[in-house]
């Protein structure tokens, strides 16, 4: 299990599409908005998840990409999670449930944020920048797009970055674990639609 979040955090900014776009910091973020953005049919709330093909996201992103299955019990499986997942979690967690991958504060943060995708059926970002043993330079981002039909959200399309100085960051779990890592800033933001 992993934790990633230990403080209280304040409600997300709300952005319009374009001012939410240009809040996505690097290239995946903002390409995985551009893909979830197009694959809307005339200007829908979401698309559906029959809307989103794997092999049509770019290859660059596929590693960071997550889909979680909204349960008919209100909780959340994850169905595909990139190898990036992977890495962070250092397992596989396709097909498991979000309490079987994060505990405490990093769970109860996840399904304040997913639960507020599902309920709005509007995109969610989170971007947090840490301090680890003191250095700043660690930005966690993530995404969450809706999918879903009729106004109901049945899938969650996502994605996870973990940067240092704009490499990947390979032992923010060790790190996060020893608690060696400090929120320096945060931003969430939800689109309004």
């Amino acid at each position: 299990m992993s934790r990633f979040f230990s403080r209280r955090v304040r409600d997300p900014d709300a952005l319009d599409i374009s001012a939410f776009r240009d809040s996505l910091s690097g290239t995946e973020m903002r390409d995985l908005f551009d893909y979830w953005n197009a694959a809307r049919d005339n200007g829908a709330t979401m698309p559906r998840r029959a809307d989103i093909d794997p092999l049509e996201i770019p290859k660059t992103l596929l590693p960071y990409l997550y889909i979680v299955i909204v349960e008919a019990d209100g909780g959340y499986r994850f169905r595909l999670a990139g190898t990036r997942m992977a890495e962070v979690f250092k397992h596989d967690v396709t097909g498991k449930r979000l309490e079987q991958v994060l505990e405490a504060h990093d769970l109860k943060n996840a399904v304040r944020s997913y639960g507020r995708v599902v309920q709005s059926a509007a995109p969610w970002y989170s971007r947090v920048t840490y301090k680890v043993d003191g250095v700043s330079g660690i930005l966690y981002q993530r995404l969450t797009l809706p999918l879903g039909e009729g106004g109901v959200v049945t899938h969650l399309l996502g994605g996870l970055t973990i940067h240092r100085d704009h490499l990947i960051y390979e032992d923010f779990y060790e790190s996060h674990g020893r608690h060696a890592l400090d929120v320096e800033d945060r931003l969430e933001a939800v689109l309004t639609l």
